[in-house]
């Protein structure tokens, strides 16, 4: 065993940690900027996620609607920013990668320079999938669901996105949020 010196030790750690607030300020600098961006390009993006080019035809025929004062920023700014995350993905995986490399040996930094085109065409590819297989039969189970009941529905455009978002921060939030709307709605 080497032993060093308390100073170089630190030192080590020291530049450590330097180099590591240098990737981690570059990437979240990266997606900051994307998503302001983004937010510049909201409408498009919204209009993109609102009417999919997968054939889904509902929302086509009725307009946006929002139930609160703030939902719609609250929305475009939920989006731009996943949007944002979602562009300056390959940045912050550089980021990441340029501070792990140096400790990985020959091999390591041979198998994780190869398996980085693939998972950006699995990630595509499930991007894809979602959009095109997934999204188009959900939304129409979910709009035709209750057809027999006679209560007339009034869909949000927005609402959808917001759920999805709602939904995947876990089920205590998305029980929350059910409560919230049975203890608001009218008798």
């Amino acid at each position: 065993m080497i032993k060093m010196n308390p100073t170089e030790s630190k030192s080590t750690f020291s530049n450590h940690v330097q180099e590591l607030r240098k990737r981690v300020g570059i990437s979240m600098l990266v997606i900051i900027l994307a998503s302001i961006i983004t937010f510049i390009f909201h409408k498009n993006i919204l209009e993109f996620l609102i009417n999919p080019p997968n054939g889904l035809t509902y929302f086509k025929s009725t307009k946006p609607i929002y139930t609160e004062l703030t939902e719609y920023i609250s929305v475009a700014i939920k989006v731009s920013i996943y949007t944002g995350l979602l562009i300056s993905s390959p940045i912050v995986l550089l980021q990441i990668i340029l501070f792990v490399s140096p400790g990985l040996k020959k091999n390591e930094k041979i198998f994780l320079y190869s398996s980085i085109p693939i998972i950006y065409i699995t990630f595509t590819t499930g991007l894809a999938f979602g959009l095109y297989v997934l999204f188009p039969p959900a939304i129409k189970f979910l709009v035709t669901f209750g057809e027999y009941i006679p209560f007339n529905s009034l869909f949000s455009k927005i609402s959808p996105f917001s759920g999805n978002i709602n939904f995947t921060k876990g089920s205590s939030n998305t029980t929350f949020n059910l409560n919230k709307e049975i203890n608001f709605m009218p008798l």
